[in-house]
């Protein structure tokens, strides 16, 4: 969990900000929990006079398993020791192309820029390649033409 100085000191001294949602890595499970995190790091930005679109907001997923079906996910994920997965918990991405994108979206919409993924089989990194990344980046542009 942060402790309650950890992102007046992002805010402070970081070139970005890269939420987990595990327990060590922040909490930051939903996108109401990214929201509200990315609220408080733009209010101590601008308390230290500081840009708060100098810092680089990401979001951290570990295990990333994609598969075009549920069975082939299940094959996927029967290769990743359990304990990992335990370990992992709401961190982990494993889920069909049209399921990440789901859960990743809210997230661009929170403000997330990027998202760090350990990905460890090429399969898993051509569908975020083809069918995750381009319409996140459909969404992320769509967010930013609003903000403006």
């Amino acid at each position: 969990m942060l402790l309650p100085t950890t992102l007046r000191r992002v805010a402070q001294y970081a070139d970005a900000a890269s939420f987990v949602a595990a327990t060590a890595g922040g909490g930051t499970v939903t996108d109401e929990d990214v929201r509200h995190k990315y609220t408080v790091l733009r209010e101590h930005c601008v308390a230290l006079g500081r840009l708060p679109a100098s810092v680089l907001r990401t979001c951290h997923f570990f295990p990333v398993l994609l598969a075009d079906s549920p069975a082939a996910l299940a094959g996927k994920r029967e290769r990743v020791p359990r304990e990992m997965l335990a370990l992992a918990s709401p961190a982990a991405l494993l889920a069909t192309p049209e399921e990440a994108v789901e859960r990743l979206r809210p997230l661009v919409k929170a403000g997330c820029q990027y998202f760090t993924v350990a990905v460890s089989d090429p399969d898993t990194l051509r569908l975020l390649a083809e069918r995750v990344v381009p319409l996140l980046s459909v969404s992320a542009k769509w967010v930013s033409e609003q903000s403006s």
